[in-house]
């Protein structure tokens, strides 16, 4: 079986092209919007910034949002998350897709292996390795470099 892995520090994480090309993969059609959180110091007036997704260089903090529905504008802004979420969440129906957790969904490994490096992120150098028919295997993370253990059975023993 084949799983992917990041061995970098940092942590596992896609690169925002390669996001889009899994769920191409999926037959999803999605409308990528770069959103950027702003809140005043106290944290109680916080808004969501939505800008269209054109393929630019990714800025360090910027998160990918997919939606299914097309916004049909460039920008958008959330002003009150509490109570515009809701609303936002009908209107736009976002497409959240979490690889962290199937290292082995057959999307995933295809576009790792089709974008090569580009489905990197500065945080992220993702592999793919081989895990022999039979064993189970088990992720292990050192901030964000990952090992894996493979073995028949196996198990914690505390």
């Amino acid at each position: 079986m084949k799983l992917a892995i990041n061995r970098q520090f940092g942590g596992f994480q896609l690169s925002m092209a390669s996001q889009i090309h899994v769920a191409e993969r999926k037959g999803i059609k999605v409308y990528p919007y770069i959103s950027k959180l702003f809140s005043r110091a106290d944290y109680m007036d916080m808004t969501k910034t939505y800008i269209k997704y054109t393929g630019l260089a990714e800025e360090a903090f910027d998160q990918l949002e997919l939606f299914q529905k097309d916004p049909q504008v460039d920008q958008f802004v959330l002003k009150d998350m509490s109570t515009d979420w809701d609303g936002y969440i009908q209107k736009f129906k976002p497409w959240k897709w979490e690889p962290d957790k199937n290292r082995t969904d057959k999307d995933l490994i295809a576009t790792i292996l089709a974008d090569g490096d580009a489905a990197n992120t500065r945080v992220s150098e993702l592999k793919i390795v081989e895990v022999p028919d039979g064993y189970d295997y088990k992720i292990d993370d050192y901030d964000g470099m990952e090992t894996v253990y493979i073995g028949k059975d196996l198990r914690t023993i505390n």
